[in-house]
Formats: structure tokens, sequence, C-alpha cells
């Protein structure tokens, strides 16, 4: 593949890293596999830099011989960033155009997301693709905020500064979702202790779920302290609208 050809199908790593000074190069040369870096301009290093990153051309062979390469001193997120745009040639981009009002209320929409998924996890343990993705939008939301420019530069405070900006916008939205699903999981489990759906059976289902909705209702009412009232009571009411339904 040509030069100009090459640079144009991954026009995005380009722009990237034709902003980095040669130094930096080296790193990235060094860290996607690039032999002798120091040996190459800048144009041909980024050439070399994109050829192997993309695997438009195989890694060279690593010799044993001399000190292990260097690469100390890339930012993490940079050199994620880089492999995210040389996995995608410039046909398998897809361009949205969103003001910037919008834009914050991506951001919006995408904390939300990442909260609910990974919710149940520890904030190591979040899903990579979901979470790279998020700390994208959460960048370009630091640049519309800032004027920076470059992605790479920006730290992991500054992005957790935005996150927490984020949080101030949706925490309303998030006390309520962690409310009702504590409110629907309590009523489905002790309605299913009661009157357990085995078979089901029409009568079974018509049990389970009024004694759930009238678990929701009582809960609403008496607040959280009640769910270890003794619901004997509730629970005769069911089995009397019930029978009158039937009557």
């Amino acid at each position: 593949m040509e030069e100009k050809e090459l640079f144009e199908r991954y026009r995005e790593a380009y722009d990237f890293l034709r902003k980095k000074n040669i130094y930096e190069l080296r790193l990235y040369g060094r860290a996607v596999g690039v032999k002798r870096p120091t040996a190459k301009n800048k144009k041909n290093l980024i050439a070399d830099i994109i050829k192997i990153g993309s695997k438009t051309e195989p890694i060279p062979e690593k010799s044993s011989r001399g000190a292990p390469p260097k690469t100390k001193g890339i930012f993490s997120y940079a050199l994620n960033e880089l492999v995210k745009l040389l996995s995608m040639a410039k046909d398998e981009w897809t361009e949205i155009k969103i003001s910037k009002k919008e834009l914050q209320r991506l951001g919006q929409l995408v904390f939300l997301g990442q909260y609910v998924m990974n919710w149940p996890r520890n904030y190591d343990d979040g899903i990579s693709e979901y979470d790279n993705l998020a700390d994208y939008i959460y960048r370009n939301l630091y640049i519309y905020e800032t004027g920076v420019t470059d992605l790479g530069i920006i730290e992991g405070n500054e992005i957790a500064d935005i996150r927490d900006r984020l949080y101030d916008t949706v925490k309303d939205y998030i006390e309520l979702f962690e409310n009702e699903l504590w409110l629907d999981i309590t009523a489905e489990t002790i309605a299913e202790k009661y009157f357990p759906i085995t078979d089901y059976d029409d009568e079974q289902i018509e049990k389970n779920r009024m004694s759930e909705k009238l678990l929701k209702n009582k809960i609403t009412r008496s607040g959280r302290a009640s769910v270890n009232d003794d619901f004997r009571d509730l629970f005769i009411e069911v089995e009397n609208r019930i029978c009158k339904n039937n009557a």
C-alpha cells in the first residue's frame, strides 16, 4: 500500500500521530513493535507505526540482544486510543454530528448506562469495551469544556472531574432507579415466598402478581422498615380478592 493511501485509509490514526513529537513517536513505535524507531524520520516512523499497528505489515522479529524496549512515558489511555484508531480503517467509521448541548446529554446517557452495567462490579472490573467508549465520550466532553485538542494528554483525574459533574446532573435519576429496583426485587421475593409459581397455573400467577402489587403499595406507604412486618393479613386479603373475583 502506498504511503499516501495508507495515511488516507487510517486518517484518524495519522492525525493523532502527526501531532506528536519525534520522541513521543519513538515510544509509540517501540510499543507496537517498530524496529529501530530512533533511526527513522518522523514521516517514516508514523508510516511504520500505522503499518505494524494496523497489521498491514507483520511485526518484525525481535532481537534478544540489548536492553528491553523503553515504553515508559506513554499515557496508558493515549496508547489505547492509538490502538483503537488503528483497528478501524476510514471506511469503518461512522460520523455523527451533534450539538454541544446534545453532547452533554449523550454524556449523561453514557454515564447512566455505565453506572447500570458496572453496578454489581468493582470499579476496576468494568466491561472494558463499554468503559473505553464511555471514556472516549468523557474526553470529548472535556475538550468541549476546556478547548484542549489532544485526547491523549487528558489525565485520569480530569476525567474523574467530568464524571463527578455528570453524576451531579443525573443523581436524582440514579436514586429513583435504585429505589424502584429495590422495591421490585423485595416485593417479588416476598410474594414468591408466600405465593410461589410452581406450574404456571393461572390462579397461582394471579395470586403472585396481586400480592406483589399489594406489597409494593404497603412498602411505599410505610417505608423500608415495613419489610419486617407480618404480612399474613395482606395475604389473607389476596385470598379473599381471588375468591371474590372467582365468585
